[in-house]
């Protein structure tokens, strides 16, 4: 495998999560985080800098999917709006990281949310799950607790990466 670095990006407007694969190692390593939007730029501009390795950012996308449909069956209208307002919310913030990105001359990748096939409730990735993923590619476990937003990027750098996701 090339040497790389992948950054997996999932978009919020409270803390985006962060995923990190580097190629470099052997094995390879995995790390993730939270940032708010302003420390993921001061961020990215620092790895920009720092790495001699080529960098490669995904961005995962909810706005390129046609259809985003959250509601359950007794949703009010305006829990509806809320869910809209916040998945709107969401899409801007992943669309000003894109832009920062285009901004700062950093290559990325925009994609759509992967396909959810986990245990975790609305079948997204649980804690567990991925630190089972992360401990077949590294053969150790992930330091600490994970949020959701960290446990999507961190799936979105392992699937761009080629490494095993299944466990």
């Amino acid at each position: 495998m090339k040497q790389r670095i992948i950054i997996g990006i999932d978009p919020d407007v409270d803390a985006n999560g962060v995923g990190v694969v580097s190629l470099a190692t052997n094995p390879p390593t995995v790390s993730k985080q939270s940032m708010k939007l302003p420390q993921l730029v001061d961020w990215l501009r620092m790895m920009r800098g720092i790495s001699e390795i080529p960098l490669t950012v995904i961005v995962e996308a909810g706005w390129l999917c046609q259809s985003n449909w959250h509601l359950g069956a007794r949703d009010s209208r305006a829990v509806a709006a809320a869910k809209g307002r916040q998945a709107g919310r969401n899409h801007q913030v992943g669309m000003d990281v894109c832009a920062f990105l285009s901004h700062l001359g950093i290559e990325h990748i925009k994609r759509q949310p992967l396909i959810k096939s986990w245990k975790g409730k609305d079948r997204k990735i649980t804690h567990d799950e991925i630190n089972r993923v992360v401990s077949n590619i590294t053969g150790a476990p992930l330091c600490g607790k994970t949020n959701q937003e960290e446990r999507d990027a961190l799936l979105l750098a392992i699937y761009e990466s080629g490494l095993p996701i299944r466990i």
